[in-house]
């Protein structure tokens, strides 16, 4: 192996970039990039750190590109001082990338059976008093668990996406969840639902706020909306899922009004130019989205829908 192929294998743009600010981020993502100044995120690192993309220029790169431009100098001496270390201190070594953990898609079928399988509305139960809590109707829950997107395990309302089972502990908490197979994998709840009927299209920020959004929505004539849920506020769709739910589609984006909800508002806006972002001053008032009364929810999705 070449020490061009070993420093890309072993060495990240996290691990450069640590060293260079105590700053610097801990986790791939979309932050303000290092390289220039900026006032709002675009310099995305993925590919567990070894890979970025500056989407304000729309420069690209692995490590080595990322050391030139930090270091302002050419590629050899980039890889000479990597070889080396930086300032006299070794560069920290990462274990050889392994290849994401296939999702066993048997196991996965078994899980959601046993998820749909317990599904019940008995008064009392865990569910019932989630959705007490967050005033969802037993309707919406029911009708939503006909498309196989709602259920139970083991007690504990999950949500199915498509490579795993999220699972909530405590009926009351949106916080307390955990993955039983597979991670987000970048697709939103209810994406594998859309049509070319569906042209618009409402994302909202968790499972829970998907609910809400779907009681708000009942008095109106939706036939052509769908609401979706990203998996988290992190999340960050790879091309081809933003696209898919993008294409000949009017996107509302309700992310709730706190950091992570306008950075992802923000993301997205910049990435799609039929991307509207909620009225904050008029919907959220630093709110979350399922502390909105659902008929000043109906009346704001009502204007925003209708909206030409």
């Amino acid at each position: 192996m070449s020490l061009i192929q070993d420093i890309k294998q072993r060495t990240t743009i996290l691990d450069i970039w640590r060293q260079a600010s105590p700053d610097a981020p801990q986790r791939c993502g979309v932050y303000k990039s290092p390289l220039r100044s900026e006032r709002t995120e675009s310099f995305s690192i993925f590919d567990s750190g070894r890979a970025y993309k500056d989407w304000g220029t729309g420069e690209t790169g692995d490590v080595i590109d990322f050391c030139v431009a930090l270091w302002n100098c050419d590629k050899k001496e980039a890889v000479r001082k990597l070889g080396r270390g930086l300032m006299g201190q070794p560069i920290k070594i990462l274990p050889v990338a392994r290849k994401r953990k296939v999702v066993d898609q048997e196991h996965l079928a078994y899980l959601k059976l046993e998820c749909l399988k317990s599904f019940t509305l008995k008064q009392d139960s865990v569910l019932t008093q989630f959705l007490t809590a967050k005033r969802i109707p037993f309707r919406v829950a029911e009708y939503l668990n006909k498309e196989g997107s709602l259920g139970m395990y083991r007690g504990a309302p999950s949500y199915i996406y498509k490579t795993g089972i999220k699972v909530r502990h405590k009926p009351d908490s949106s916080r307390s969840t955990r993955w039983i197979l597979g991670g987000d994998g970048g697709y939103p709840w209810r994406y594998d639902s859309l049509t070319p009927k569906i042209k618009t299209l409402v994302l909202v920020e968790g499972e829970s706020d998907l609910l809400t959004s779907c009681t708000a929505l009942q008095s109106l004539d939706t036939r052509t909306v769908r609401v979706i849920a990203a998996p988290s506020a992190s999340w960050r769709p790879e091309p081809e899922i933003l696209s898919a739910i993008t294409k000949d589609r009017r996107l509302i984006v309700a992310a709730d009004n706190d950091d992570s909800g306008r950075a992802l508002t923000q993301w997205l806006m910049r990435r799609v130019e039929s991307c509207i972002p909620f009225p904050w001053d008029v919907a959220w008032e630093r709110k979350d989205l399922c502390d909105i009364d659902s008929g000043d929810l109906t009346h704001i999705y009502r204007g925003l829908i209708q909206h030409e």
